[in-house]
C-alpha cells in the first residue's frame, strides 16, 4: 500500500534480515515499479555496506547525510529537518531520457556506527526523545513519496529499536529453522508488547522462513520440513 512503513526485526541476529530486505525490494522496484526507501538503523550499517562503496559512504558521511545526522538536533552533524527528504541517496543510477516517464525512487537512509551512542545508554532522555520526534518526521517525509519505506533494524532491544516499532506499520521477521532463531522470534513478541503497551496482531506481523535447506548452518542433518 502507499506509504507503508515495513521493519525487517529479529531480537536474534544473523538471520538474514538485511539481505532479504536489500534483494526483497530491489526486485519489488524492478519487477514491480515500487518507489522503495530504505532506513538503515542498524549500527553496524551493513545494508549501506550493501549498496554503497566505500568512497560513497565516506563522502555521504562527510556531508552529514546519514541517520546520524537525523536524529541529532545539536551539533556540526546535525540536519536541519527542513533537509530530511534530501538525505536519501538514490540507488538507482540509470539516466532517464526525455521522452521517458520519471522512474519510482529507490533510496537509502545511510547508517553510520556512531548510531551506536543510542544503544549504550550514553544519550539523556532529552536527546532521545528529540530523535523520537526526528525519526518520525523523517519516516513521514518518506511515506508521502513511497509506497514502502523499509527499515532495516538491529538485532537487539534497544533504543533503535523502539523506534522501528513504534513507527511500523508491519513488521517481518526472518527466521532460520533452528532453535536460536525461534528463541529469537519470541523475544521479539515480549519487546513488540512492552514496546506497544499490547500483544501483536495477526495483520502487522509476519513470519519470514529463511535458509530452510541450509543443512551446515542449522546443525541438523534431518527432513527440512520437519525441522521447520
Amino acid at each position: 500500500g502507499q506509504g507503508r512503513v515495513l521493519a525487517m526485526l529479529n531480537i536474534k541476529g544473523g538471520v538474514g534480515k538485511t539481505v532479504l530486505a536489500a534483494n526483497l525490494f530491489a526486485a519489488a522496484h524492478l519487477a514491480d515499479k515500487r518507489s522503495i526507501s530504505f532506513i538503515d538503523l542498524d549500527p553496524q550499517h551493513n545494508l549501506t555496506q550493501y549498496f554503497l562503496s566505500p568512497g560513497e559512504r565516506h563522502r555521504v558521511r562527510d556531508r552529514g547525510h546519514t541517520l546520524y545526522g537525523v536524529l541529532n538536533r545539536r551539533g556540526e552533524h546535525a540536519l536541519d529537518p527542513a533537509d530530511f527528504g534530501a538525505v536519501a541517496v538514490p540507488l538507482n543510477r540509470a539516466k532517464e531520457g526525455k521522452d521517458k516517464k520519471k522512474r519510482p525512487n529507490f533510496e537509502l537512509i545511510a547508517g553510520d556506527e556512531r548510531l551506536f551512542e543510542y544503544t549504550l545508554d550514553t544519550r539523556s532522555d532529552r536527546d532521545k526523545a528529540e530523535a523520537f520526534m526526528r525519526f518520525r518526521a523523517l519516516v513521514a517525509a518518506l511515506r508521502a513519496r513511497s509506497d514502502a519505506v523499509i527499515i532495516d533494524s538491529n538485532p537487539c532491544a534497544t533504543f533503535l529499536t523502539r523506534l522501528a516499532i513504534t513507527t511500523a506499520d508491519h513488521i517481518i521477521a526472518p527466521v532460520r529453522p533452528e532453535k536460536y532463531s525461534l528463541t529469537g522470534l519470541n523475544m521479539l513478541e515480549h519487546v513488540v508488547r512492552e514496546v506497544r503497551g499490547r500483544p501483536l496482531r495477526s495483520a502487522e506481523f509476519s513470519v519470514l522462513l529463511n535458509g530452510v535447506n541450509d543443512r551446515t548452518r542449522s546443525g541438523e542433518t534431518g527432513d527440512a520440513d520437519a525441522i521447520t
